[in-house]
């Protein structure tokens, strides 16, 4: 099983982002470990992420649609990279880029949205409908 890290900027989650947030975590453990870290500069990225394959995820990042994203997921699994660190506005020197959108999000919103894709990237990757 993959295990995913997603390092977000330390901020507060509004309550709407709160409980989306909430459901894609608790459906993506069927999945994936998913642990969640807040950075601010009291943390050592390189000891935090020692050991795990990482993607800045960013407007500049390379676009992929999501079966692209699911399809890249499981090549890193296959080839040997079972931790994955998402990196969403944190300074880091990763190993690979994704971009969610050419638009600019909050990181609020990133983080939201980087859940979703992650669960439909799973479902995909099954083969099971993301739509009940």
């Amino acid at each position: 099983m993959l295990s995913i890290m997603i390092v977000t900027p330390k901020t507060a989650l509004p309550s709407y982002y709160e409980s989306a947030s909430k459901e894609y975590i608790k459906r993506l453990k069927r999945y994936c470990t998913l642990s969640l870290q807040s950075y601010d500069d009291s943390i050592s990225l390189e000891n935090l992420l020692s050991g795990y394959y990482t993607i800045q995820v960013s407007t500049k990042g390379l676009p992929k649609d999501s079966v692209e994203f699911s399809q890249h997921l499981q090549e890193l699994s296959l080839g040997g990279s079972s931790k994955i660190a998402l990196l969403l506005d944190v300074p880091f020197d990763s190993d690979d880029s994704l971009s969610l959108s050419s638009l600019s999000l909050s990181p609020e919103l990133s983080f939201v949205c980087m859940l979703e894709q992650l669960y439909r990237a799973f479902r995909i990757w099954n083969h099971e409908p993301y739509h009940k």
